[in-house]
């Protein structure tokens, strides 16, 4: 019985966590591209074979790519855990390129910082938060010029190098200091800032958008990945199943 129940307890730590992987770069399901303004033609282009989403920029027009979950991820046990990651290659640092998380009411932006703020943190790596949900293109400019104005709470000077890749991240998980869930940004291995987001957290869609000069610039490596554990009622319906199942055992 002491083995059963070992046994049991074992299986429930395995189906009680559910894992979910997306690689949205690798199907075009759930992609839409353009451009924000019609000045110019400014393509967003997703070639899922080489797992790239390629922005180009003409006179200013500004080009997005947004991927909406098909199923939201929510996050509310303090043992849930969510980390999206993306790579940017910027071939031109007079450009600002941005990947930002949607859901539960917040838009998290993180990227390459502001061209017209080169004096106080741009050319380098930027962050903000914003309540605004509804664009298709976050830019985090001294001014507005369009599409939804994220205000840039962290900056980090030379953290870009033109062509050359950095990995940007954020993980999403329960702070037992502060009794909420917490994201975490960082570029590398570098920790950059983080963000309270409350008691639960559901991520809806993710947007990349490209603002600058003339340029093309390339997001690449996107990956969501989660690891959920269900509600206790959940879980102890999965533990009788188990029971059940190993008391059906016993008796053949």
């Amino acid at each position: 019985m002491k083995k059963t129940l070992i046994t049991l307890l074992a299986l429930a730590g395995v189906a009680g966590a559910d894992t979910v992987s997306i690689a949205p770069l690798t199907s075009s399901e759930g992609w839409s591209v353009g451009h924000q303004n019609e000045k110019k033609s400014t393509n967003a282009v997703l070639d899922t074979t080489a797992a790239t989403l390629t922005l180009t920029n003409a006179d200013w027009s500004r080009g997005y790519g947004v991927y909406t979950l098909a199923d939201a991820i929510t996050l509310t046990n303090e043992t849930d855990r969510l980390t999206v990651s993306f790579t940017i290659n910027t071939t031109n640092l007079n450009s600002l390129v941005t990947g930002t998380l949607v859901g539960s009411g917040k838009a998290i932006t993180l990227g390459h910082g502001s061209y017209n703020d080169s004096g106080n943190g741009g050319n380098g790596i930027q962050s903000g938060i914003s309540t605004d949900t509804t664009g298709v293109f976050y830019n985090m400019q001294t001014e507005n010029t369009g599409g939804v104005f994220v205000t840039p709470d962290k900056k980090v000077n030379n953290s870009f190098t033109e062509n050359t890749p950095l990995t940007l991240t954020t993980t999403v998980e329960w702070n037992t200091t502060k009794s909420q869930f917490v994201a975490s940004l960082s570029y590398g291995k570098t920790s950059l800032t983080s963000y309270d987001l409350g008691t639960s957290y559901t991520l809806d869609k993710l947007v990349f958008s490209l603002d600058g000069g003339d340029s093309t610039e390339t997001v690449s490596g996107v990956s969501v990945s989660a690891n959920l554990v269900p509600e206790p009622a959940t879980a102890t319906l999965s533990l009788l199943a188990l029971a059940g199942l190993a008391a059906r055992r016993r008796r053949k």
